[in-house]
């Protein structure tokens, strides 16, 4: 979970990197979710997290790694924002047991189809008011404050360390 959601979109980030043209309106849109409030975690223990617990880590993750990006890529000329699209019907939430009808009746209220989920992506990488907007969360289209308590700088650092830890021992680390 924390690979596929937050390691695999850092690394494709940091291999595309060198193709955004300079002077540009460059726009990175990462995904993060409101469960991002339930995945405090510690970096040395990244991997160790299990079912509804690493998908509130990987978004955590996502959404520390999108503020750190947006500070150190900001003077290029790249913004990046992240961005909680809604609860989209994708059956993430399905395990092929006896309990997912009660998922379902629980989220029905609340879930968005495909398109919807889409919307805020698109809109924060091609809207002419977004330009030059970075480091920002945004719960579908509203610019929403994270609290202080979530912005914890040691752990973003450290969580950006590990990645590009990662990173260099890649392939795809230039050589």
């Amino acid at each position: 979970m924390i690979q596929t959601n937050s390691i695999g979109p850092y690394l494709l980030t940091k291999m595309l990197l060198p193709l955004f043209p300079a002077g540009e309106d460059n726009r990175i849109i990462n995904l993060s979710s409101d469960i991002y409030k339930m995945g405090n975690f510690s970096v040395e223990k990244l991997n160790n997290y299990h079912w509804v617990k690493a998908y509130a880590v990987s978004k955590y993750a996502q959404l520390l790694i999108s503020f750190k990006l947006a500070g150190l890529l900001e003077e290029k000329g790249i913004t990046v924002n992240a961005v909680h699209p809604g609860v989209v019907r994708t059956g993430i939430m399905l395990f092929n047991k006896w309990y997912d009808v009660f998922i379902n009746l629980m989220l029905v209220t609340v879930y968005i189809d495909e398109k919807s989920g889409a919307e805020p992506s698109i809109y924060l990488a091609t809207s002419e008011e977004m330009n030059g907007v970075t480091g920002k969360y945004f719960k579908r289209f509203a610019n929403t404050k994270v609290k202080t308590n979530y912005l914890n700088e040691i752990l973003m650092d450290k969580l950006y360390d590990y990645y590009e830890t990662i990173y260099s021992k890649s392939i795809f680390a230039d050589k």
